[in-house]
């Protein structure tokens, strides 16, 4: 609700987390709990993991979304805090626990050289021949017209 210009607008008293940015639009927690209800999300649980998922922390997600949003209850940004947190969590040790590529400690050497090289080897392209004009790509027929399908 907007403050007209007397009044004055009061914000909550208890500070918020320091990673309330985690609280998606409370949209996205609606549609995370269709999907995990409906026959094709069910179908999807199965075929995946073999049983059905609980699709009730995303109904409680919702709520506390809904209440957050409406109230500014630090319990309810809280609570959905908490099952955020743990979705990274999880989702990070996934990344990690995965060997097949390895995390860089720094970036590559000359990682942001000059392109001489790549662009000598592309002379023959148009890119090739615009770094070495600095023109502009040529215009075509095709690039002045618009095609729109419905």
């Amino acid at each position: 609700m907007a403050a007209s210009s007397g009044e004055k607008v009061t914000l909550p008293t208890k500070r918020l987390p320091k990673d309330i940015w985690m609280i998606r639009p409370c949209d996205f927690y609606r549609e995370e709990y269709h999907d995990c209800k409906s026959l094709r999300g069910r179908f999807n649980q199965y075929y995946v993991f073999g049983t059905l998922e609980d699709c009730n922390q995303w109904k409680r997600d919702l709520d506390n979304c809904v209440r957050f949003m409406d109230t500014s209850s630090p319990d309810a940004a809280e609570k959905v805090l908490e099952h955020e947190r743990v979705r990274m969590k999880t989702r990070l040790a996934a990344a990690r626990g995965n060997d097949v590529w390895e995390y860089r400690t720094s970036p590559p050497p000359e990682w942001n050289a000059h392109l001489e090289k790549w662009t000598k080897q592309k002379q023959n392209t148009i890119l090739g021949r615009v770094s070495q004009t600095g023109l502009s790509p040529p215009q075509t027929e095709t690039a002045n017209s618009l095609c729109v399908i419905l």
